[in-house]
């Protein structure tokens, strides 16, 4: 009886827990349908949003494709009824033009004394009156040069620099380069600056001093070492340095200042080994050497004959020229500030060896420069000169020094004022001699180095 007394009072708590019990499970359930639910309808639509847009694709592809149909129709029509009109071929003929950039190099020279170079024992009076003559104060356009540039097809290009000074008209440069016919080879054809060193490969409007080295001047002559034939460049595998590049030129020995001029039979060669070294991430060196051979006899020249009255052909007995380099180049350039800082030192020096009527000829002479830029227009350098002239005689040693500064006011124009103290053994005092150079240029191919 005391059992049954409390039974209505057990049920009456635990009744409440086993309902929320099952509440709970229920919700639970319903939760887990709803998300299944919304699943499906998610899935659902996805499915159909990706039908939507294949539909779509197809319609766009369907009514391209009548468009492209619609107008060749019409080009067609227009075609055989001769109405057509000419809508892009002008962009496609321009581009088929040359590359064209000028170049105008002008400077003034004043100097300070009238010591006159005196002739030397190789020229003639009318060579000699040509040094007095440029020997004078004043300005020149020392020369407007053309160049035309155009990339021929996937593996050649061409490049002409055409020269106009004092009225008179000549070729600089003009070639045809090959790339990519043979891996790691490059070809060249015509007529070009030979890669003696570095710094004759340049124009003077690109030098970094306003004048060429004296020495180079001495040895090659005031336009450098420039004749017509066959350069080859080969990219050799990684020997000593980190990149090695041979040239090989074989050309005409058309330079009166080395070889026979106009009267010249055999060809010269020249030979330069490059050696690249990576120091590190701002610094580099190149190490090069130049080698040059050639014959400076005339061949099949006419002289007159006074006993015969007549003109006669006559050879020279052979003559050789031999010409051996020595370059070096150190250059600093900071990655992010390259247009701000910078460093250069370049030197090359050169041996000569030359037979001729009254002997052999033994030179030495060379070169060393420092550039180094301040900031993005203003560059400082000095530049030494030194050694013996390529002639016959005990008045042969020279030595100049030229410090000078570079203006760059923007890329197209450059203006640049330099000292040149030379000294020359025989005379009786020093030449002193102030330039100013203004160079402008306008086109793609601005104050190229090549």
């Amino acid at each position: 009886m005391k059992k049954c007394r409390f039974l209505p009072i057990l049920m009456l708590i635990f009744s409440p827990s086993v309902c929320i019990g099952q509440s709970m499970g229920q919700e639970e359930k319903g939760n887990e349908k709803n998300q299944q639910e919304e699943k499906q309808k998610i899935d659902s639509l996805e499915k159909k949003v990706k039908e939507l847009e294949e539909k779509l694709s197809a319609l766009e592809k369907k009514s391209l494709e009548n468009e492209i149909n619609k107008e060749v129709e019409t080009s067609e029509e227009e075609t055989a009824q001769g109405t057509g009109k000419f809508v892009s071929g002008a962009r496609a003929l321009q581009a088929q033009n040359p590359e064209i950039s000028v170049t105008g190099d002008i400077v003034g020279r004043l100097y300070i004394n009238d010591n006159f170079r005196k002739k030397a024992s190789n020229e003639t009076e009318e060579e000699a009156n040509e040094h007095i003559y440029s020997d004078s104060s004043g300005f020149d356009l020392r020369i407007l040069e053309l160049q035309f540039q155009s990339n021929l097809d996937p593996y050649s290009f061409f490049k002409t620099n055409l020269g106009v000074h004092g009225g008179h008209f000549h070729v600089c440069e003009a070639y045809v380069t090959w790339t990519g016919l043979i891996p790691r080879f490059n070809l060249t054809l015509g007529k070009f600056r030979q890669q003696f060193g570095v710094i004759n490969r340049w124009h003077e409007h690109a030098l970094d001093q306003v004048d060429s080295p004296k020495s180079l001047e001495l040895f090659f002559g005031d336009e450098g070492l420039s004749q017509i034939g066959i350069s080859m460049k080969i990219l050799l595998p990684r020997l000593w340095a980190h990149a090695n590049e041979l040239t090989i030129e074989i050309t005409n020995a058309e330079n009166s200042s080395l070889f026979a001029g106009e009267f010249w039979s055999v060809p010269s060669i020249l030979g330069h080994l490059k050696n690249y070294y990576d120091l590190s991430k701002s610094t580099y060196m190149e190490i090069g050497l130049s080698g040059l051979w050639g014959f400076n006899n005339k061949r099949g020249f006419s002289i007159f004959n006074e006993e015969t009255q007549e003109n006669e052909t006559r050879n020279e007995p052979w003559r050789s020229t031999v010409v051996a380099g020595f370059d070096l180049n150190l250059s600093w350039v900071p990655p992010q500030m390259s247009k701000y800082r910078g460093f250069t030192w370049r030197t090359e020096g050169m041996y000569l060896w030359k037979e001729t009527e009254e002997g052999i000829i033994k030179a030495l002479s060379g070169f060393s420069y420092i550039d180094y830029r301040i900031n993005q227009v203003f560059i400082l350098g000095v530049r030494v000169d030194g050694g013996q002239k390529p002639v016959i005689g005990d008045d042969r040693e020279f030595v100049q020094a030229s410090p000078y500064l570079t203006i760059w006011p923007s890329e197209w124009v450059f203006l640049r004022l330099q000292y040149n103290y030379l000294w020359e053994k025989g005379t009786k005092e020093p030449q002193h001699l102030v330039m100013l150079q203004v160079d402008f240029s306008a086109g793609p191919h601005k104050h190229d180095k090549y």
